[in-house]
């Protein structure tokens, strides 16, 4: 099990070993690993930001119309 954990935390740490060795700062070294999760990350996220977008699109063109608004029974004038 920690040969399995420790697969996972060496890669990143090489990453950041390696930026720290071209920056000489350990808040640049840090700062460009996020950016290259962000990047790695990005784009597997793309796909399910176009299918909700494209689903709200045909779901709004399939309502009538804007909801009409609900007035409890208490605020009814009653003649």
């Amino acid at each position: 099990m920690t040969m399995t954990l420790a697969f996972f935390f060496e890669g990143p740490a090489a990453v950041l070993n390696w930026l720290y060795e071209v920056t000489g700062s350990y808040m640049t070294a840090i700062s460009l690993t996020a950016v290259i999760v962000m990047a790695i990350v990005a784009p597997l996220t793309l796909p399910a930001w176009s299918t909700k977008n494209s689903f709200a699109i045909v779901i709004s063109s399939a309502s009538p119309g804007p909801p009409k608004p609900v007035v409890p029974s208490s605020v009814v004038a009653r003649s």
